[in-house]
């Protein structure tokens, strides 16, 4: 009986490291700064779900934002997550591969890594 308890309590840690670890995995991908093409748009997503877009007028190296925006994220299922700003404005993600895609004003925006920022 001890080594049938010993069993089921190993196969149970290892059933809940996976779970974490496939939750975790899904998350890491989207720590980080993101930006669109012209770099006009990017965005930050941080390690506790909330994260900031910021607008651009010029995109030079020093240019400050015309615009931010304070946000919070969560997932919604394995390949989309949405975006709540504090006047519960609502943009949903989907995951495509390398990079994350929203559409706004009937027009598909597309996001690339910048660079990792898992704060």
């Amino acid at each position: 009986m001890t080594a049938l308890k010993i069993t089921i309590s190993i196969m149970a840690t290892l059933l809940i490291s996976c779970m974490l670890i496939a939750c975790t995995n899904k998350e890491s991908k989207i720590y980080g700064e993101w930006s669109t093409i012209s770099r006009e748009t990017r965005i930050s997503f941080k390690k506790d779900h909330t994260g900031l877009v910021n607008i651009f007028a010029n995109v030079t190296s020093n240019t400050k934002p015309k615009t931010s925006i304070d946000f919070k994220w969560k997932f919604v299922n394995d390949s989309t997550f949405k975006l709540t700003d504090a006047n519960n404005n609502i943009l949903i993600f989907k995951v495509n591969k390398d990079k994350i895609e929203t559409e706004y004003n009937g027009n598909i925006l597309e996001y690339s890594k910048v660079y990792e920022n898992p704060k």
